[in-house]
Parts: C-alpha cells; structure tokens; sequence
C-alpha cells in the first residue's frame, strides 16, 4: 500500500494541539503519515513527497509552490491564506483551505477589551502613573525631600534648596 505523505510545514505551538491528538488519528485512519518538518530546508526536502499540506506560519511562495510535485491540497491552521502564494497555488492545480471560524471568539473579546481600554484611556492613565512613580522615586532621593522629613522630626521649618 502506498501511503499519502502531508507535510507540516513547522511544529505547532501553543494554542495549537503539539500532540495533534485530532489530526493523528484520523490520518492513521486514511493511512496517511504526517511528516513534521522542523525547518524550512526539510520542508523544502520533503515537499515534492507530499499529497497536502498542512499550513501554519511558514510562507508560501512561487519557489515552495513550485517543489510540490505530487500536492492537491494546502490547509492552513486559521483564517486566510495571505502567508500563500494563492494564484501559484491555483495554476499548479492545488485546492487552498482554511479554517474560517478559527478563533472568533478569542478575537472578539480582545477587540472589545482593547475598545474598552481605548475609551476608559487606561493607556493614557498607565502612563501618567508611571510617569508619576518615576518622579517620585527621582523626588524620594533629593536633598530636599530629606530636609523635609528632618524639618518634621525636629517640628522646624525646613529650609529647601531646590535639590
């Protein structure tokens, strides 16, 4: 039996599955193998091998398009295919896929944290309190700020003198 190659074309890191506990076995099932490429050189060496790929961060282009020989399908592991050579992919007769609900959620709810961040000016608000911390802590170190607290321990009047 002949067996069907799909080829990563990096390892997967978090939040991805590393363990490819959805895809292994449904390979095994089809009797395909996954071959993890764990560099773009090896991806380029395993590329005329390979019946699909599964896509992740690495670009795609004319010259990877080009390697595979065998190829029928690029999925990527999210939305778009901007990483991909689309019309090379296309003319070389490669089917392009990706998973366009990936990550709806996530993405939703960090747009509305970075509106409600926007309109309660919380980076403006950080700023000045560091800005605020930083001058105190340039304050705390002055001769005046120790004449001060002299002055109160002493219940006199401080003498300053701007530094």
């Amino acid at each position: 039996m002949d067996r069907r190659w799909i080829v990563l074309t990096e390892p997967l890191q978090p939040p991805f599955d590393v363990t490819r506990g959805v895809e292994l076995p449904i390979l095994e099932r089809a009797g395909a193998e996954l071959l993890i490429a764990e560099s773009p050189e090896a991806w380029r060496e395993a590329a005329p091998k390979a019946d699909a790929v599964l896509h992740w961060r690495m670009p795609i282009g004319p010259e990877e398009i080009a390697q595979l020989e065998r190829c029928r399908v690029i999925v990527h592991y999210g939305v778009g295919v901007d990483r991909m050579d689309v019309p090379g992919a296309v003319a070389a007769g490669i089917y392009l896929a990706n998973v366009p609900r990936y990550g709806v959620s996530e993405v939703a709810d960090h747009a509305m944290a970075l509106l409600l961040a926007s309109v309660r000016k919380v980076r403006r608000l950080d700023l000045a309190l560091r800005h605020e911390v930083a001058t105190h802590a340039i304050h705390a170190l002055s001769d005046d700020r120790r004449e001060g607290l002299a002055a109160f321990v002493e219940k006199r009047p401080p003498r300053f003198t701007g530094r």
